[in-house]
This record gives structure tokens, sequence and C-alpha cells, in this order.
């Protein structure tokens, strides 16, 4: 039965319009997408396709995906592509030695949810090619419904990349199990006025670095620590750290051989980080 509490994905858009949000042929196309998932769902359908929005960057495709999933009466989960990896590798480790992991791993999202949300696709590690190729398929044979973001079209995920050949059973099964739908209008959604929170804070260069009282200030009270910092597997050299601030040179950040869990791992641990 319906939850009469929530708007369908295409009510919320609609309201949206109607409050002043920018109306776009290219996001009604990918809304009607959503709206037919949407219905078949509440229908209680046996067969679901699930839908696949790329394109640009700003065209809006995550905030679709979210109207899609607050709309969702059924057992479902949103992550971040990244997220959804991370755990996915955490569930095989948990698995070793058991056969047939993969499987294993399908039947227990199968269980937890109807409706896989992922944002930003976006496949460049070998160890995730090598599992994605099974286990797209046996989540889609479960009948599990995928909605997914991504830049890139699903012929094009990891087009360059190191032996492609064990992602494309995983390709095929995106492209039969799901609309695709090519999010491509002209609207850049970043640009539009919306709620303003400053998470940035940037000196000009020629200036006198307020960092280090900057960081003194974020970190008074609590136990800072120099040098080396253990991440995962791999290690930072910071200029300092305390458990909430990390502080670190731009190229110990980002000119390393970092992964993005190695980046998740961070953002778990520190609530500001500060880089010179």
């Amino acid at each position: 039965m319906m939850n009469q509490s929530k708007q369908s994905p295409l009510q919320a858009y609609t309201q949206a319009v109607s409050e002043g949000f920018i109306d776009d042929a290219a996001q009604r196309q990918a809304v009607a997408a959503l709206e037919q998932c949407y219905q078949a769902l509440q229908a209680g359908s046996v067969v679901v396709s699930g839908v696949y929005l790329y394109g640009r960057v700003g065209r809006g495709k995550t905030w679709l995906m979210d109207q899609f999933y607050q709309s969702l009466s059924v057992p479902a989960r949103r992550q971040h592509f990244h997220h959804f990896m991370k755990d996915i590798h955490q569930r095989l480790f948990r698995l070793i030695g058991t056969p047939n992991p993969l499987e294993k791993v399908a039947d227990e999202l199968s269980a937890e949810i109807k409706v896989l949300c992922f944002d930003e696709l976006f496949i460049s590690d070998i160890a995730d090619v090598m599992i994605l190729g099974g286990l797209f398929q046996a989540l889609f044979k479960r009948g599990l419904v995928i909605v997914a973001t991504s830049n890139q079209p699903p012929a094009e995920l990891y087009s360059e990349g190191y032996n492609r050949t064990p992602l494309l059973p995983a390709i095929a099964a995106i492209e039969k199990n799901m609309q695709l739908v090519n999010v491509n209008g002209e609207q850049d959604h970043r640009l539009h006025d919306g709620p303003r929170v400053q998470r940035y804070w940037v000196k000009q260069a020629e200036h006198p670095s307020a960092l280090p009282q900057l960081f003194a200030s974020l970190s008074a009270g609590q136990s800072v620590a120099q040098g080396q910092l253990a991440l995962g597997t791999r290690t930072l050299m910071t200029q300092a750290y305390t458990d909430t601030v990390l502080w670190c040179e731009y190229a110990q950040l980002c000119e390393q051989p970092f992964a993005a869990q190695d980046f998740m791992l961070l953002c778990e641990r520190f609530q500001v980080l500060i880089v010179s």
C-alpha cells in the first residue's frame, strides 16, 4: 500500500519547479524513468527495471536520485559508490574460505534491502573490476533494484583500464536490467542559488600564513602529534594532527598514490582538514 506521507519522484520534482527550481527537459526525462521504477515498486511488480543516470557534472543526477530514494517505502539503502565497494570488500573478507562468496554477499544484500541507490559510479580499481562482473549479475538475478548515477555511460566504464574483460558481464547486466538515461541538459544546477554553507576557507598565497594559529585554535585542549600518521596500510606525513583536526601539505595529500578508501578513512577520522 502506498505511503501517503511521501511524495513520488514526479510529485517532488513538480513541487520543486513550483517553488522556483529551474525546469529542465533532461531532468524531466530522468524523472519519468524514476517515476516508472517507483510505481513498479509500489505496485509490488515482480520484475522492476532499475535506472542508470549518466551525464556531465552539475546536471542534477544526485538530486534526482535522492528524491527517488526519499520517496521509497520499501527497504532501501543509499550510498556513495566507493562506500558501497568498501562494504562489499569487508563482506568478502568475512567470507574468506566460503564457497561462492559473491553469491553469499548477494544473498545478504537482497535479504536486507529491495533497492540499492549509489552515487557516482566510477571504476578505477582492478580489485573492483574483478568483483563487479559477478556481483551485478548475482544482484539482478535476485531481483534487487539498482538506481545509480555516473558521469559515464556503462559502455565507457573503466574504458582505458587494465584487464577490462572481467567487467564486461557487469556492463551487460546494467544495460539489460536498468533504464539508461542521459541527463544531458544545458543547466548547470551547481550555479543556481541555494542554501549557502561555507565549507572552505582559502587564503591568498602572498599573505602570511595564519594556519599555525588556526590549527592551535581548532585543536585547543587536545593532544597534538606531528609527523607520520598511519592511514590504513599507508602512511601520511603531516604537519600536525589531533583526534579531530589534521594539518598537512598539499603534496603529501594529493601527490601520493592514495586511493578513494584512504580519503574515506581521513573523512571518517577527522572533522577538519587543513591543507597548506
